[in-house]
């Protein structure tokens, strides 16, 4: 989720950044040219969205048999 917290907060997770996404997490970093940990909060995002995937796919999967 990305967009509801970022208009509520004004993009700064407030109060003591208990409302920070990790997206908005990984924009801070893009946009202040962090690149570095911008680039590895992709790749960890990417990592997490495949392993999920496959755990869905694998429920999935064996639902139909």
């Amino acid at each position: 989720m990305f967009d509801v917290p970022q208009i509520l907060t004004n993009g700064e997770g407030s109060p003591t950044r208990t409302t920070m996404t990790l997206i908005m997490y990984l924009n801070k970093h893009l946009y202040s040219k962090n690149f570095g940990m911008g680039g590895a909060l992709s790749v960890m995002l990417f990592i997490i969205t495949g392993i999920l995937s496959l755990i869905v796919f694998k429920f999935n999967q064996q639902s139909e048999k």
